[in-house]
């Protein structure tokens, strides 16, 4: 009962005249803008976002959601008439093209439609009613039911495509499972088959493969047999007859329900945006490496968008200069041109590279030689515990009187060419906020 109410409540705000007009209004620009060849539901929310910051908060939601559900919908037409494709329109350029040669353009758009609608439907009534057993029954699935899912896809697309050829419908799916091995690996973050190329390590995009594979390749066929013209005419005949109306109810029921399903499953729902901007690593050396990219892997498998990484001075190291999966991460390190002169007087005393803490150690020994000068209490709390700092080779640093040390340092950015300067190390502690 608890559902009924809550649907009945979200019914009594939907159903109002300016929300009906709002979604009206979202879907048909949502259509129009979803036209375009590779603009997807998000993009075309980017884009028709401000549109919405004047309307009341339960009207500016269903707008959107107009806008995102008119989107998908012009996917689809792009897919069909012009067989241009994004990510969620490919079947529907599989088959729906097919029909625009045969002239049933107005059933595939028909079709498309009405099977948007009843799988939406299907999904807001199996996810206020089943969604919570439903989900325990997906945790169960161990990666053994993961594979036989794949296998049992493999098996599907290989007998569906290509004219009913099983070799071609399998030798497709493995292309397709060749492609999908560019990239950074989900569950170790290893690249593989990168060929240390920045652009491969989040793997080769849908919306290219897509694309390459429908829109230009068809256009290519064309130019090649120097055709002039387009299978769509322009005239759309929507309405279907009974027959074929009969037919699109149960595919559209059964496709419903399996996704529903699939779309419970852990890893394969749609796109989740993190709700944090920023991660601190703490780390160094190849524990650092290890967890940036799983990080990266984990980003490009959710699609989510870029995350800000923040590292410590742990990542001062000439070796994670060049880690692809840290490229953008911003850390906390020592003046750079201190540091360096520190580090050319101590290879030329000792012909070798300081270690990490040989600075530390300097700064240590350096500091009880000054306050070793004074000439009452050298060495008395208030001496050491002095405001204004000390300067160092690792840059400016006080005492506090809870046994911590506050460094003043600069932010360093991870870069392709190696550490790049974000912001300078501060020269005393009057130009900081403490």
């Amino acid at each position: 009962m608890e559902v009924l109410s809550n649907l009945a409540l979200g019914f009594s705000h939907a159903l109002t005249l300016s929300n009906l007009a709002y979604c009206a209004l979202g879907c048909c620009v949502g259509t129009l803008i979803g036209l375009l060849p590779g603009m997807g539901p998000l993009a075309t929310i980017s884009l028709l976002l401000p549109l919405t910051y004047s309307l009341p908060l339960d009207g500016s939601l269903i707008m959107l959601a107009g806008i995102y559900y008119g989107a998908q919908y012009g996917d689809n037409v792009s897919a069909i008439t012009m067989k241009m494709p994004h990510a969620a329109s490919i079947v529907a350029c599989i088959d729906g093209y097919q029909m625009t040669l045969k002239g049933k353009t107005g059933l595939a758009l028909f079709a498309a439609g009405v099977s948007s609608f009843i799988g939406g439907t299907v999904a807001i009534v199996v996810l206020s009613t089943l969604a919570e057993p439903l989900a325990n029954v997906a945790l169960l699935f161990s990666p053994a039911d993961y594979c036989a899912l794949m296998v049992l896809g493999f098996c599907c697309v290989s007998y569906v495509s290509t004219g009913g050829s099983m070799l071609g419908g399998f030798a497709m799916a493995l292309v397709g499972v060749l492609l999908g091995q560019i990239g950074t690996d989900l569950n170790s973050g290893a690249e593989r088959f990168t060929w240390d190329q920045p652009f491969l390590v989040d793997g080769v995009g849908l919306i290219s493969v897509a694309l390459g594979c429908f829109g230009i390749a068809e256009i290519t066929k064309n130019l090649d047999n120097k055709n002039t013209f387009t299978p769509f005419t322009g005239q759309i005949k929507l309405i279907p007859s009974w027959p074929e109306f009969k037919r699109i109810i149960p595919s559209a029921l059964r496709g419903s329900i399996i996704g529903s399903f699939l779309g419970l499953l852990p890893g394969g729902g749609p796109e989740v945006k993190p709700e944090f901007d920023a991660l601190l690593l703490p780390l160094g050396g190849d524990q650092l490496k290890q967890t940036a990219r799983q990080i990266k892997a984990a980003r490009a498998g959710a699609g989510a968008e870029q995350v800000q990484l923040l590292g410590s001075g742990l990542w001062d190291d000439t070796s994670t200069a060049g880690e692809p999966a840290l490229y953008g991460g911003w850390f906390a390190a020592s003046p750079l041109d201190q540091r360096r002169a520190f580090e050319s007087r101590f290879q030329a005393t000792y012909g070798r590279s300081p270690p990490r803490l040989a600075s530390l150690a300097f700064d240590a020994a350096a500091l009880a030689a000054v306050l070793s000068k004074r000439e009452r209490d050298p060495f008395s709390r208030e001496a050491i515990l002095n405001p204004s700092g000390f300067t160092g080779v690792d840059g400016l640093f006080r005492f506090t009187d809870q046994g911590l040390v506050q460094r003043g340092l600069a932010v360093l950015e991870v870069t392709p060419q190696g550490t790049k300067l974000v912001s300078p190390a501060p020269q005393s502690f009057r130009d900081l906020a403490f």
